[in-house]
């Protein structure tokens, strides 16, 4: 049998003599023998001993919880571990958000990490959005998604890093998974700034900035539609504040009673609103829809509209998110409907995760619900100017989105 020193173990285990001779007051590694000069002596299954310790150190237990899981046989040592993997979960959460600030800090530091939000290129500029900057390609538009971030149809002084390139991948992934329910009016997307010389006479090429790269996609010109299209699975935002209320909604004035705040609805409701140039949209029926586009076009876009969103509500919750509502819009080609603008984002959708919902409440959000939160609480009156978002909320904003992209795409953004 190999005797070792407490020196010896101390060397072998990484630990001071001073840690051992605390273990051994508390009655957690006592010595194999100890003569009668005082010297403690351990053998091999100290050192088995020492390394459950040590195991259990390094997962964050204290020493008295250590003590009951290596002297009591009726401790749960499985509920134990569980509820530290929940401890350990939240810390790795912390230090993500730890890395991920000092990444951002050196990008800061190097002049990498530069937020687009704003466009000038020397083209005619077709309309600049709250968030997108469209420009007049002739027969085709470019629309690049900026990093802006409007909140209550206003534009915030912030902007959210790589929002832009996030809502437009975003964007081309859900046009490519329902291009079989109805056209969408990509025409190319911008993966390389070299791509728009095709769409650009030799005379008017330029210096293409390579901002433009993964934000930015040519479209086909067409006549938009003068309404947002939005489908709701579940009651929540405004038209639960209209439920809670009156007990029913604009476009559905027979609803159950009792529904709670997020509950899924019977069935996807179609609840569009207007789309003002200026101030804030109106919602509208059905039959107001029919008077702005006529009654074939109205009937078309409220059935595509809740085809699409019962489409990627089912695949989006396969992947552990739930599509609560969206916003589509609609243009017209030569008379035929095709779908437009962007699709199924953080920015035109409201997604929670699959784990956390309940209902009842409010939902944590993978979209741009937080920074709506903040302004509600912030006191802000909604109208312009809108006031600057706190670092952490710009930050942790940032998270969200690409989260959202990475559960809904399945890839990791470059």
């Amino acid at each position: 049998m190999t005797v070792y020193t407490v020196k010896k173990l101390a060397s072998l285990a990484g630990v001071s003599v001073r840690t051992l001779h605390y273990y051994d007051e508390l009655g957690l590694l006592k010595p194999r023998y100890r003569p009668e000069n005082g010297y403690r002596h351990y053998d091999e299954d100290s050192i088995i001993r020492l390394q459950q310790i040590m195991f259990f150190r390094e997962l964050g237990f204290s020493l008295d919880e250590i003590a009951k899981i290596i002297s009591c046989p009726d401790f749960d040592i499985i509920e134990a571990l569980k509820s530290q993997r929940e401890v350990l979960v939240k810390k790795s959460e912390r230090l993500g958000e730890l890395i991920s600030t000092v990444d951002k800090t050196i990008k800061q530091l190097r002049g990498e990490d530069k937020m687009q939000l704003t466009t000038d290129l020397p083209l005619p500029l077709f309309v600049r959005g709250k968030v997108r900057d469209t420009y007049d390609l002739s027969k085709f538009l470019l629309i690049i998604a900026t990093d802006r971030i409007s909140a209550f149809d206003v534009v915030l002084p912030c902007g959210i890093p790589e929002k832009g390139k996030i809502l437009n991948q975003i964007s081309v992934y859900w046009f490519e998974q329902t291009k079989h329910i109805i056209q969408n009016h990509v025409v190319e997307v911008v993966n390389d700034v070299k791509v728009l010389d095709k769409y650009l006479p030799a005379k008017k090429r330029f210096a293409y900035p390579e901002y433009l790269a993964e934000r930015s996609m040519v479209v086909k010109k067409l006549e938009r539609l003068p309404i947002e299209c939005v489908a709701r699975g579940y009651l929540s935002g405004s038209a639960w504040s209209e439920y809670k209320e009156t007990g029913k909604l604009l476009w559905a004035d027979n609803l159950p009673k009792g529904l709670r705040e997020s509950e899924a609805l019977p069935r996807p409701l179609f609840t569009p609103t207007t789309k003002a140039e200026t101030g804030h949209d109106e919602p509208i029926t059905l039959e107001g829809v029919k008077k702005l586009v006529g009654k074939e076009i109205a009937e078309q876009v409220r059935d595509k509209t809740l085809t699409i969103y019962n489409f990627a509500h089912k695949q989006a919750l396969a992947k552990g998110i739930i599509i609560a509502d969206t916003k589509l819009e609609f243009g017209l080609d030569n008379g035929k409907l095709i779908l437009i603008d962007e699709l199924l984002t953080p920015d035109s959708s409201r997604f929670w995760d699959v784990k956390t919902y309940k209902v009842g409440q409010s939902q944590p959000s993978y979209d741009k619900q937080p920074v709506r939160d903040w302004l509600t609480k912030s006191g802000w009156n909604k109208e312009p100017p809108a006031p600057m978002l706190p670092d952490d909320v710009i930050a942790s904003t940032s998270r969200i989105y690409r989260t959202a992209y990475e559960r809904l795409t399945g890839k990791k953004l470059q």
